[in-house]
């Protein structure tokens, strides 16, 4: 197939960029947008974009080719995955502190971002089970000393997939369970602080 070219302006000498995105890529397929992200480089090959992977399963790490060593955080006690148990990944983030710590720890790597977006594959585990946490954590972290000092908040999306028409019914199930848990997210209030 060759080359995919991801964005044009890649090609072109002394490219700016507007909006500094920070990308974190939770599990296997998240972690994959955010190395897609980490690849796109300026004329000095530093990434225009701060990037961070985050996942149960430390051999997806391998595979990733831009984001920093440092920055591909693994998450403690399910180092072998969540199996396509989103109920795993959850526990393993409420339950243990140091899983929280990592993720706070990694928002120091993207914290001077303009927008932030938190990309993963919804039907397995690791990002089904901890995208909404993630998201709120985030939200918190960045938002909440902003809008007490009655600064404007910075944005935070969500790059997703969902499971093929094909996929198991329980991959699916997870997907559901997920975007139930995002749209509540965007329609409470108390969850913009």
């Amino acid at each position: 197939m060759g080359n995919v070219l991801l964005e044009s302006f890649c090609e072109r000498k002394g490219t700016k960029i507007k909006n500094r995105f920070g990308v974190i890529g939770l599990g296997q397929y998240g972690n994959k947008i955010a190395d897609l992200f980490a690849s796109l480089k300026d004329d000095n090959d530093r990434p225009f974009y701060e990037t961070v992977a985050i996942n149960s399963f430390i051999g997806d790490f391998t595979h990733l080719k831009n984001i920093p060593q440092k920055r591909k955080i693994g998450l403690k006690g399910i180092e072998d995955g969540c199996g396509r148990n989103p109920e795993l990944a959850k526990e393993a983030l409420v339950n243990k502190k140091e899983n929280q710590q990592l993720l706070f720890e990694s928002f120091d790597h993207i914290k001077d971002s303009d927008v932030f977006l938190v990309a993963g594959g919804m039907g397995g585990g690791t990002a089904t089970g901890i995208i909404t946490m993630t998201i709120k954590a985030l939200n918190r972290t960045i938002n909440g000393p902003l809008i007490e000092e009655r600064k404007r908040p910075k944005a935070i999306g969500a790059i997703i997939t969902l499971p093929l028409a094909s996929a198991p019914a329980n991959e699916k199930r997870n997907a559901l369970i997920a975007l139930t848990e995002l749209e509540n997210l965007m329609n409470d209030k108390a969850s913009n602080l």
